[in-house]
């Protein structure tokens, strides 16, 4: 068993979320000529991408009438073309589009640098109509909107916002037909169901809300006469437009914070770890065999030293052991013996 340090890769980030907008046609009398509008707050120079699922009307659902689909809609003859401006906080515009209907396939709005700042992305629908269109906005962007364009159909109750609300607010509503084709009200996260006023034909109305967190709920009214209904919210605090936020925005992790390692455990598989080749360099030890002259060599004689005369007996060097004649002619030494002593008599002194 051993341990692998891996370093799995990172998992791509989730692509930004769909903002559905929603346009009425100048001709059907909305306010703001009925332009869907988000305003977009980049927090840092970057690259930022406007993406539209929809570009261009596409009348088929609508003409299909098929329960619970909310498509563009079309109610006099005309041209429905869509446009989509980009414009900066001081109101200069940066771009336009302009889409003819029945172009329908995925399309790139805008993708560039954009210095931070506030800008607003509009869309609006020519002639007498209603679109409704999908659009991402990637990059380090921030999306909220002041007012929402909505539209429920049939007669079960679906959101139409959320809210976050610290102290008391108004909501406003707008709500372009009759009180009969809308149903709205308020819940709560602790429970309370609040309901709330349908408006008034073609006019703002206001209606105080507590504070607190829920969404808001509509419906299509039990006489509506319509295939479907679309509404304007709105909260204001006091005077001053509260934005809904659509799509927040969070600074991007640092390198130190990115997800440590894993350990993986393997076991009972033999890894063979790959060993570069190696170059072993062989030298060649042979040697060219290569001709030896043996020359000749010749010998000086060597003088034989001359031999001495061995010295004899009776030469005044010679010394040696004696001859047996010398030995007979020396002189042996003369032993002289004493008388032994004999004991003295009594009474007799010896005399020194």
């Amino acid at each position: 068993m051993f341990s692998l340090l891996l370093a799995l890769p990172l998992l791509p980030a989730a692509p930004p979320p769909l903002h559905r907008l929603i346009a009425i046609g100048e001709a059907a009398a909305w306010p703001q000529a009925g332009a869907a509008t988000l305003e977009l707050q980049v927090h840092q120079a970057g690259v930022v991408t406007l993406t539209v699922d929809q570009p261009g009307f596409n009348g088929a659902a609508y003409a299909a009438r098929r329960p619970g689909v909310i498509g563009d809609e079309q109610y006099r003859a005309g041209t429905p073309n869509t446009s989509y401006v980009l414009r900066d906080a001081q109101g200069t515009v940066l771009f336009t589009r302009m889409f003819a209907p029945g172009v329908l396939g995925q399309t790139t709005l805008f993708s560039g640098p954009l210095t931070p700042g506030r800008y607003t992305l509009s869309m609006t629908v020519a002639s007498f109509a209603k679109r409704t269109s999908g659009v991402r906005i990637s990059g380090p962007v921030a999306v909220q909107a002041t007012s929402v364009n909505t539209t429920v159909q049939g007669s079960g109750w679906r959101p139409a916002g959320t809210f976050t609300l610290a102290r008391p607010a108004t909501l406003r509503l707008f709500n372009g037909d009759a009180p009969s084709e809308l149903e709205l009200r308020l819940r709560y996260q602790d429970g309370r169901v609040v309901a709330l006023p349908s408006g008034t034909r073609a006019q703002w109305t206001q209606t105080a809300v507590a504070a607190g967190q829920g969404r808001v709920e509509a419906r299509q009214g039990v006489k509506a006469k319509q295939w479907s209904k679309t509404f304007t919210l709105a909260f204001l605090d006091g005077l001053t437009p509260l934005p809904q936020v659509l799509q927040a925005w969070t600074p991007p992790a640092s390198p130190m914070a990115l997800p440590r390692p894993q350990i993986v455990e393997i076991r009972d598989q033999p890894v063979l770890v790959p060993q570069p080749p190696q170059t072993v360099e062989v030298q060649d030890t042979r040697r060219q065999a290569q001709a030896v002259t043996v020359q000749p060599v010749t010998q000086t004689p060597v003088a034989t030293p001359e031999v001495s005369r061995v010295p004899q007996p009776g030469d005044p060097d010679f010394i040696g052991p004696l001859l047996p004649d010398v030995q007979a002619r020396a002189t042996p030494p003369q032993l002289t013996l004493l008388p032994a002593l004999q004991p003295a008599a009594q009474g007799t002194r010896l005399q020194p």
